[in-house]
């Protein structure tokens, strides 16, 4: 399935509920600096950005630029060797969701196969320059679903996830996931369908809600404008991945300090109990 470049309005700046949610700090931080370089450059802020955000938004999109490149080389020799894929996270809010690509810095590109195609998948990158980082020595929870690999002439890192989180705390399987993936509409990169990188936000969110918290928030409202706020759709994969405690945490999180609208209806279907409540309290949350 073909995805279109669906992404949010690129002449509206930061909606003011992220931009006045979000503590002040957090804009100066190397995770959402570019964003808020390119709402200064389009005239939408009150003042100039300083020499440091100006510095770490232009560094973002440079990166993107290697980073796009190495991307579409791999994508191309999945497609070429029957390789199944769908690139995550980074790659597809750049791709499909942020204002402008690059806004969402990447240190890596992370990208899902089915764990029988790994021999074959390493085997390509090889062949593409990249050199697996593996060590036999990592702890086994290290490589459980995900491997490293790294490209010495051009810099940049890959993630070979077979899975996007451990799998027996999901509701979905990678072979799922991989048959409902669609394809970038312009430069055919396969990703994930929106739906699906929601959950995948949300529940990678949870491992880093206390410390970094406010990029899974901004990707959120990003994913969710591409998505037009499907409620239905959102939910009815919500409960497929068995993901509803952390997307409305998540949810929550976007409509205390993003100040998202979020119908009452959605937080109340996503609503777990218990679950929900303690998860919610534990993270400051409400």
């Amino acid at each position: 399935m073909a995805s279109g470049s669906r992404r949010s309005n690129a002449e509206a700046g930061i909606p003011a509920g992220l931009l006045h949610g979000l503590p002040a700090s957090s804009w100066a931080s190397p995770a959402l600096a570019p964003l808020k370089w390119w709402h200064a450059s389009a005239g939408q802020a009150a003042e100039p950005a300083s020499k440091e955000v100006a510095a770490a938004g232009r560094a973002a999109v440079a990166n993107w630029e290697v980073q796009q490149v190495a991307i579409l080389d791999v994508a191309r020799a999945f497609e070429e060797h029957d390789v199944e894929a769908a690139f995550l996270k980074g790659t597809d809010l750049n791709l499909r969701c942020y204002p402008l690509p690059g806004l969402r810095p990447m240190a890596d590109a992370d990208v899902l196969v089915a764990a029988g195609r790994l021999p074959r998948v390493a085997r390509l990158l090889g062949e593409l320059g990249y050199v697996n980082r593996d060590r036999p020595d990592d702890p086994a929870a290290n490589t459980a679903f995900e491997h490293d690999f790294h490209h010495p002439g051009l810099g940049v890192d890959l993630d070979v996830h077979t899975a996007v989180d451990w799998q027996e705390g999901l509701g979905t399987t990678t072979d799922e996931l991989l048959e409902r993936r669609e394809f970038h509409e312009t430069s055919g990169v396969p990703l994930l369908t929106l739906p699906d990188l929601l959950m995948n936000v949300a529940t990678h969110a949870l491992r880093d809600f206390r410390e970094a918290s406010t990029l899974a928030i901004v990707d959120a409202h990003y994913v969710l404008e591409a998505l037009e706020r499907d409620w239905e759709g959102i939910l009815e994969t919500a409960g497929r991945w068995k993901a509803r405690p952390a997307l409305r945490l998540l949810l929550e999180r976007l409509r205390r300090f993003g100040g998202a609208e979020i119908p009452q209806h959605v937080l109340e279907d996503l609503d777990t109990g218990w679950l929900s409540r303690r998860m919610s309290r534990w993270l400051g949350s409400s």
